[in-house]
């Protein structure tokens, strides 16, 4: 190695730590990475500067990268644990803000381990708080609270009162989401009292800003306007843009409801304009979305549906580049094992040449072939395995972003309809006519959706059986409410015979899955202006459900190839609405995991499904 390097990379060290040029820095560093005699403590060194220059200047993709390169160097360094755990905790917050979430789990993970086998407590406590957020981004509020709570314990066990009043905003950001303002509020005023003596501006701005956007979703507006200008003049004098970014998105919402809508696309084109240029997709994602709300609410429905548009283009290209990244990471794992391999059959060769020098040349020719083949195929059956392992994996994270990226845009396309038909009397026949007609092509897109996700936890035993005493008639009320919709837009009636309270033994998941498959089953083949009848009855041991449509009979041999062979065929509504045939097959196997079963009688254009279910 060149033994001048050292002395080079500590000038360049020197030199990062006054130049003012981000992007100076990040082209010096590339060029140095370009230099074949580095080793790879040196290139370690290396990555993680780049890292931390693409972290300073907002771009958070370039920043995890970097990130990554420098984790992967560490795992091949010595005494790497206390270097490793601070590489991945950085490369996770990265992955977090450019969107990437599975493998910013994957390295916090990773990084709770680590701090279990070799306790450091303050990168514990940031580590369950980053936790929270990544479950946050992916709107699973119960394990965001959970992950919160346990770094608020950690931060008041460290008498760190930063973290304490970090993890006093998040749990307030989960009460917000749960729809509990006064319990938010109560948070959010622990967090700021707590900033403010800590005089601690970046945290103040943001804990502000959601004050101001729980007053917002209370439609209490004129508290909204004061602590959302301070927090944007607090987070302009400290140049934190994603704060910015949302405080000008917040305003655009605000000024939308008080109809100041030039106003409101001012502060929604620099909203997503910061944005952009910052590298914060996931950011620029809800500023379009909360912008095409805002249009819609105000009945300008060009601009809505433009917003919604770019939006949901923004969604498919966040999710084509996380199926890239994965693709990519596959194929690396691959090709790694497949020169493992290679590497390993080649060594055993030579040991049977050396073998064959001996007295016995023969017979260890023999044996040794035998015991060459036993290895071989157990190692081609365990590179089997875990190549259907890391399939399964994959299929399994296809899933999670279908359901995240895929229903989402969806039930907002519903949202946005069922406004529309609501204001019926702005519209002329045709026109309505087309938006009853897209209402129906989205609720059978909807259906599909969710019938498609059950399906496939089922298949993957994802779906675990669960049996809790609940109130029957709650879950078959809370279903009814909604498809009210749906009903009266086809001119039909719920007519429904349910006591006050009826407790059954259950998974109320499932349950509630049924119901509201046999709701839609029953809407979609009803004629029109017709009646839906669902009745309740209790008996000594069991409590009887059904409901019944007048419509589209079903054929008895439909009937018998779906209770008995559990298939069963596609059919149109009464309105052309499209269907799966999904649905009735996953009535049927989750009755069955209930300890129940589908019966289905239908003649003289009268259909009734009916199921028992034990009571408490």
């Amino acid at each position: 190695m060149n033994q001048t390097f050292p002395c080079l990379l500590l000038w360049l060290l020197l030199w990062f730590s006054v130049s003012p040029a981000s992007e100076t820095r990040i082209d010096s560093l590339n060029s140095v990475l370009q230099n074949s005699k580095l080793t790879d403590a040196e290139r370690l060194t290396c990555y993680e500067l780049l890292g931390s220059e693409f972290e300073n200047i907002y771009q958070a993709a370039e920043a995890a990268e970097a990130y990554q390169q420098a984790v992967t160097l560490c795992r091949k360094s010595e005494n790497k644990e206390d270097k490793l755990s601070s590489l991945l905790y950085r490369y996770s917050v990265m992955a977090t803000y450019a969107g990437d979430y599975d493998n910013a789990i994957t390295a916090l993970d990773e990084t709770l381990k680590h701090t279990e086998q070799h306790p450091n407590e303050v990168l514990r406590a940031r580590t369950l708080m980053q936790t929270g957020m990544v479950c946050f981004f992916q709107q699973e509020w119960d394990k965001a609270l959970y992950f919160y709570q346990q770094a608020l314990n950690a931060a008041e066990k460290l008498k760190n009162k930063e973290g304490i009043s970090i993890a006093y905003n998040n749990i307030a950001n989960i009460y917000q989401k749960q729809q509990q303002p006064q319990q938010a509020f109560a948070y959010y005023n622990k967090a700021l009292k707590m900033q403010r003596e800590l005089a601690d501006s970046a945290s103040m701005c943001n804990c502000m800003m959601n004050i101001a956007t729980n007053h917002l979703e209370q439609n209490q507006l004129k508290e909204v306007f004061g602590p959302l200008n301070e927090a944007l003049d607090i987070a302009e004098k400290i140049g934190d843009n994603e704060i910015i970014a949302l405080c000008y998105m917040h305003l655009g919402v605000l000024f939308s409801k008080t109809g100041e809508i030039e106003k409101a696309n001012e502060m929604f084109i620099q909203a997503e304009k910061l944005s952009l240029e910052t590298g914060y997709e996931r950011v620029r994602q809800e500023v379009l979305h909360k912008a095409s709300d805002a249009y819609l609410e105000a009945g300008d429905y060009k601009s809505a549906y433009e917003y919604l548009k770019k939006s949901q283009s923004l969604a498919d290209t966040l999710m084509n580049q996380q199926m890239l990244v994965k693709t990519q990471e596959f194929e690396i794992r691959y090709k790694s094992k497949e020169s493992e391999s290679k590497l390993a059959l080649y060594k055993q060769r030579l040991k049977t040449l050396h073998q064959q020098q001996t007295f016995l040349a023969v017979i260890l020719l023999l044996l040794t072939t035998l015991v060459v083949m036993l290895v071989i195929n157990r190692r081609r059956s365990r590179a089997k395995n875990r190549k259907l392992k890391e399939l399964n994996e994959t299929k399994d994270k296809l899933f999670s972003i279908i359901s995240h990226d895929l229903k989402s845009p969806a039930m907002a396309q519903k949202v946005a309809i069922d406004t529309m038909i609501q204001q019926a009397d702005k519209y002329d026949t045709e026109t309505l006519t087309m938006l009853k007609a897209f209402n129906h092509a989205t609720e059978s897109q909807l259906a599909l959706l969710q019938n498609l996700l059950n399906w496939a936890n089922m298949q993957t035993g994802k779906m675990a059986y669960n049996p809790i005493p609940f109130n029957f008639c709650e879950t078959i009320a809370k279903n009814l409410e909604l498809y009210a919709v749906s009903a009266r837009n086809k001119g039909l009636q719920f007519i429904s015979d349910l006591p006050e309270k009826c407790l059954v033994q259950a998974d109320r998941q499932m349950i509630n899955t049924i119901v509201r498959n046999l709701l839609n089953n029953a809407v979609k083949f009803s004629e029109p202006n017709g009646i839906i009848r669902v009745a309740l009855s209790s008996h000594d041991n069991f409590t009887r459900f059904s409901i019944s449509d007048k419509g589209v009979d079903m054929p008895q041999e439909q009937i018998e190839e779906l209770l008995v062979d559990g298939k069963t065929t596609s059919r149109d509504g009464t309105h052309g609405e499209k269907g799966s045939g999904l649905g009735l097959i996953i009535c049927k196997e989750l009755l069955e995991k209930n300890n129940s079963q589908l019966e289905i009688d239908s003649h003289k254009n009268k259909t009734t499904f009916s199921f028992n279910l034990q009571n408490v």
